[in-house]
């Protein structure tokens, strides 16, 4: 008569199905928690978004617009804000691009007017990077230097002349990333407003040519 097998929970299988189940459950339970969550964790992030843009650049309305443009002699195709008044007028541009610093990226978004020159930037994180060093480009004395800025501003460990800004001591990474992220929205707004300009003087010339005709039928 053979001996009938006992059950024991310490036996492989049962043990591996065991662990099996628990890991169902968990990944189960941390989906539902994702699931539950996840819209507002996008709300809380669209909140900060709109917070930033009426911060950099203060409008009632925003547009989104991309434009085909050289950068660091790259042809890259960029996406920025048009800013807008009540009537719809285009007062500047928004633009958020991030570099990576001396531990992460480093998502800067930069308000220009529709003259070209800096409105405000805002650092939008700085997580990564040293605390006393690099996390200093989060401080006003670094930023704020950008406003009333435009192209052709250069960083030095100085800030040397009207057209430079002082760098972070001993933050190279960091500010690098910052000042890179500021080059590269005023590249782009140059190119948008070089556009208009051309189009606007289309627009003139066409205009002109359509008096002439006109009048040449009378």
């Amino acid at each position: 008569m053979s001996e009938q097998k006992k059950f024991s929970i310490n036996s492989v299988p049962v043990t591996t199905l065991i662990l099996f189940l628990i890991c169902v459950v968990i990944t189960a339970a941390l989906v539902g928690t994702r699931v539950l969550t996840q819209p507002k964790i996008d709300e809380l992030d669209r909140r900060a978004e709109n917070e930033a843009r009426q911060t950099v650049l203060p409008a009632d309305d925003y547009r989104e617009a991309a434009v085909t443009f050289t950068f660091e002699d790259e042809t890259v195709n960029g996406a920025y804000l048009e800013a807008l008044d009540a009537s719809g007028k285009v007062i500047g541009y928004l633009v958020k691009k991030g570099y990576k610093g001396y531990g992460g990226e480093i998502p800067v978004m930069v308000g220009v007017r529709a003259d070209g020159t800096i409105e405000r930037i805002k650092i939008l994180a700085a997580d990564d990077e040293t605390p006393g060093l690099g996390r200093k480009v989060l401080e006003k004395d670094f930023y704020e230097q950008y406003t009333g800025k435009s192209s052709g501003v250069t960083m030095d460990k100085n800030g040397t002349g009207d057209t430079a800004v002082r760098s972070v001591t001993s933050a190279t990474y960091s500010s690098k990333a910052v000042h890179r992220a500021v080059s590269y929205a005023l590249a782009l707004t140059d190119a948008v407003r070089s556009e208009k300009t051309d189009d606007e003087a289309s627009s003139e010339t066409e205009n002109a040519q359509e008096g002439e005709e006109g009048t040449e039928h009378e």
